[in-house]
């Protein structure tokens, strides 16, 4: 399903203490930063990539968007995910910041990079964002941002439109000084501030669960939830609420795994176990069993 897409600047203000808390416990009111992909479909776009590296010069650039931001409430956030469309090979690494002054930002959280191949080429993708939680002391605009590795044969994959009628602050290597992706760092320096384009990511932000683990929102983690989880396991395109406890869109091992971990926290901190305590451990073994027996034999 495509996101909505604004051709203006995307705000939300949200002040967690503002809302309910479990409204908030899932990717379904997850906020984007970022054009994203849509960015390309727009009539009349100037979808092209940056200029390639010829396989030893360094094509490094760094991006960030200035225009699709969101503005959050104080708060602990998390990058969920980010979505990319690549028009050619190469490395790149997501980021979120704020500003700190005219084309200066702070690097709140850092993503994993992506090195992408050919068969990552034209089309769309969604993948865990990584990296760290971070916390807003006060209400923040927040700017997503991408950069490539600074070394030789380095280029920039992620399509851009060049009249997207949006704006980034884009640096190239040609002065040699694009700022680290490092959490706490400073980025500034842009050779081309104000540029118009965009460029086709985003990143899914969303504040920090209160209780990972509970997918009915009734404030404990127990079998109820555990059933959940269990019944849509291998679903696709899920959310929090459906037991995508890592937020990867897809429920499997990783968030039973992840799931038993919180339960077994919840618990050792004096909350009420489940009745009776060997119910989650017997449903488990069961579970197993019948992955066993539905998996492909080679």
């Amino acid at each position: 399903m495509m996101k909505a897409f604004w051709k203006t600047q995307r705000i939300v203000v949200i002040s967690i203490a503002s809302l309910c808390p479990f409204a908030l416990n899932a990717n379904s009111h997850a906020i984007p930063i970022g054009a994203g992909v849509e960015i390309l479909d727009l009539p009349g776009a100037n979808n092209t990539v940056d200029t390639p590296s010829d396989g030893t010069t360094d094509q490094s650039r760094q991006n960030i968007d200035i225009t699709f931001t969101a503005t959050l409430g104080a708060g602990d956030y998390m990058g969920a995910s980010w979505t990319y469309q690549a028009g050619q090979t190469g490395s790149v690494i997501p980021y979120i910041a704020r500003s700190t002054g005219p084309q200066t930002y702070e690097i709140l959280a850092v993503g994993d990079q992506e090195d992408i191949d050919s068969a990552g080429l034209n089309v769309d993708v969604t993948l865990e964002f990584g990296g760290s939680n971070f916390t807003l002391d006060a209400t923040t605009e927040l700017f997503a941002g991408i950069v490539n590795p600074t070394v030789a044969g380095s280029q920039n994959p992620i399509y851009t439109n060049l009249a997207s009628g949006s704006f980034m602050d884009h640096d190239n290597n040609a002065d040699g000084n694009l700022s680290p992706a490092v959490v706490g760092g400073t980025v500034d320096g842009f050779g081309h501030a104000n540029l118009g384009r965009s460029y086709a990511f985003s990143i899914e932000v969303v504040p920090v669960l209160e209780l990972s683990g509970d997918f009915n929102f009734d404030t404990v983690i127990d079998l109820m939830d555990f059933d959940i989880l269990a019944g849509n396991f291998r679903n696709q395109d899920t959310v929090y609420e459906d037991g995508d406890i890592n937020f990867d869109g897809t429920i499997d091992l990783e968030d039973f795994v992840e799931w038993r971990m919180a339960f077994d926290a919840f618990n050792a901190n004096g909350a009420p176990a489940p009745e009776p305590a060997t119910g989650l451990a017997f449903a488990l073994g069961l579970l197993m069993v019948g992955l066993l027996r539905r998996a492909p034999r080679t």
